[in-house]
Parts: C-alpha cells; structure tokens; sequence
C-alpha cells in the first residue's frame, strides 16, 4: 500500500531543507543532511523531494505563486493586463532575492556563481507564467517568430552579466538588469498590448516602500520566518 503524502512533513522538510541550503549552500546540502535534521530517514526525505533540485524548483514556484497572489489581491496596484502582470512578477522576484536580509547573500552568491543553477530560475519561472497564460504565450510566438531566441538573449545576458560581475568583484546593478530585459524584450510583447502600456518604467505600478510593506508577508508565506 503506497505511503499517504503528509503535507505538514512536507512542509517541515521544505523548512528545514531551506535553513541548511542558507547555512550552507545548495551544493553543500545533501538529503542526508536534510534527514539528519528532521531526525527522519534519507529515504523518507526522497519520497517527499527525490532529488535536492526538486526542493528548489518547489521553492522557485511557490516564489511565483506567492507574488502572483500579492499582486493580485493589491488595490493599491492596477495591473492593466496579463503582460504586465508577467513583468511585474518578474520585478519583484528580482527585488525580492536580492534586497531580502532572509535570502540570505550566501545563498544567493552561491546561484549567481553557477550558471546553470541562474538559468534554472529563469526556466522554471518562464515555465510558470506560460501554465498560467498558454494563450498569450501562443499568441506572443504567432505574432513574433523570433519571441523565444529573445527571451533567450534577454535572459542569457542577464546572467553572463551578473556571472561576470560575480567573477570580477564588481556590484551587481539591479536596476540595469531590468532596464535590459525590459528593453530587450518588450518589442515583442508590445505588438499585443496597447501603444500606451508601459512596460519599460514596471516599477511605476507599485506605491513607494511596496517591498518593504510586503516583505514580510513573503517571507512568512514562503519560509515560515
């Protein structure tokens, strides 16, 4: 007879597994060092999360779906339409992980330092937004032969950007990465919005010190803390 999933244990396994990747890496945490933390066994940990990737990609998406939900649930932001909203999520995400004393910079250093594991988040949250919006995704590639190498060359800067940057000793800019992915790839969602949206200027849509109001409440939803 198959094991009933417990949603309580996952969760707690999802909290414990957070606490060590921020102690000590994502490389440095094993499953067995998840195991030996919840005082379970190995195996235990695999039937809830098979493989540490797993564990991320849970946290990545329930980022997304937390975010999404602040969105939405906001009067004090108008989202005019679904592309926005697209950029929007992707704004404060980025604000999210990189000014949030909870991420903390270890953990982030430590994806910015690997290539693969920054287009890890790009492909799951682009993997995310199409499962929410497939007919504008279709519609975006109908109008645009060339959507998906631009989402591409968008995102694939953006991380030999913050790579480079990682390499050298040089500060991050936050605020050039967003202006190059806006720019980069706003041409294409603009043949499906109208003239007078505007997409480069996202951080527009939020009222001063959003992030700061909100944090908490992010944090809380996705850490538990």
């Amino acid at each position: 007879m198959a094991r009933k999933r417990n949603e309580a244990e996952r969760e707690r396994l999802l909290q414990i597994a957070y606490k060590l990747m921020t102690e000590q890496g994502f490389e440095n945490t094993s499953l067995s060092d998840i195991a030996k933390a919840a005082n379970i066994t190995k195996s235990l940990v695999q039937y809830y999360f098979p493989a540490k990737e797993i564990i991320a990609t849970t946290l990545i998406e329930r980022g997304l779906n937390t975010i999404y939900e602040q969105i939405s649930k906001d009067k004090e932001i108008n989202i005019p339409n679904s592309v926005v909203m697209a950029f929007a999520v992707g704004y404060v995400l980025f604000n999210y992980s990189f000014y949030n004393s909870v991420i903390t910079k270890f953990l982030v250093q430590e994806y910015i330092e690997n290539r693969l594991y920054t287009m890890q988040v790009v492909d799951i949250g682009l993997e995310w937004f199409e499962e929410k919006e497939p007919k504008l995704f279709a519609k975006l590639r109908e109008e645009d032969p060339h959507f998906d190498d631009k989402l591409s060359f968008a995102f694939g800067g953006i991380i030999e950007y913050v790579y480079e940057c990682n390499e050298n000793g040089r500060e991050i800019d936050g605020d050039f990465i967003i202006e190059f992915a806006l720019k980069t790839i706003e041409p294409s969602f603009k043949l499906i919005v109208d003239d007078d949206t505007d997409l480069i200027n996202i951080s527009m849509y939020f009222p001063d010190d959003w992030f700061k109001k909100h944090v908490k409440e992010y944090n809380k939803k996705m850490f538990g803390i």
